[in-house]
């Protein structure tokens, strides 16, 4: 069995060790989330990596999120804690032809990340199993989930890269197996003259 290290499937194998209601489990649950949060922001700073430049080989969450920022900034596409909404649009008749998502990895996801490295050391003493912390633990893991599965939900990977010589934005997406064709053709033919609208939103529909 293959173990994938995109931030999806840390995501998906988290919920399994929650699932299973375990001691331990909330262990591995910890450990793959935390993973996740890596993960998910190295995706974003790998979308950057055709237009500026990112340092190589860290993973101190801290230092991540600088490197995002600064990238983020060099594309003069600000976002912060908060999602972008992407249009594409007709630019004769400016229908919406799709729409994509930009999911940030908050402050809040970050400082989670950070609160549970206790949970990948040895503890320094013995926890009973009637103890509250066991219970507090699990849900502070639950809705840490629930904030990295907002964060991996978004399909633009990367907010868009505004190139500073011809002022032409550039993007990624992020499409399921076997639909990036199918995609494409939503968003129109090569060539053709679009226009994209980029604005914040409260939350994700």
């Amino acid at each position: 069995m293959v173990y994938a290290i995109n931030a999806e499937s840390y995501l998906t194998r988290a919920r399994k060790q929650l699932d299973e209601g375990t001691q331990s489990g909330l262990y591995y649950a910890a450990f793959e989330l935390r993973c996740g949060v890596e993960a998910r922001l190295h995706e974003y700073l790998n979308a950057y990596k055709r237009h500026t430049k990112v340092p190589e080989g860290k993973w101190r969450i801290p230092e991540l999120v600088g490197d995002l920022e600064k990238a983020i900034e060099a594309g003069e596409f600000p976002s912060g804690d908060k999602i972008v909404q992407l249009d594409v649009l007709d630019k004769e008749e400016r229908k919406i032809r799709a729409t994509f998502y930009y999911t940030p990895v908050t402050s809040k996801l970050c400082s989670m990340a950070g609160r549970i490295g206790n949970l990948m050391h040895h503890p320094q003493q013995f926890i009973e199993d009637d103890n509250k912390w066991w219970t507090e633990t699990r849900a502070f893991l639950e809705e840490m989930y629930l904030e990295l599965q907002k964060a991996c939900r978004g399909t633009l990977i990367g907010l868009p890269f505004l190139n500073e010589g011809d002022k032409k934005a550039s993007f990624l997406l992020e499409c399921e197996s076997g639909t990036v064709e199918e995609k494409m053709k939503t968003i129109g033919e090569i060539g053709e003259r679009l226009t994209i609208s980029t604005y914040y939103v409260p939350d994700l529909p």
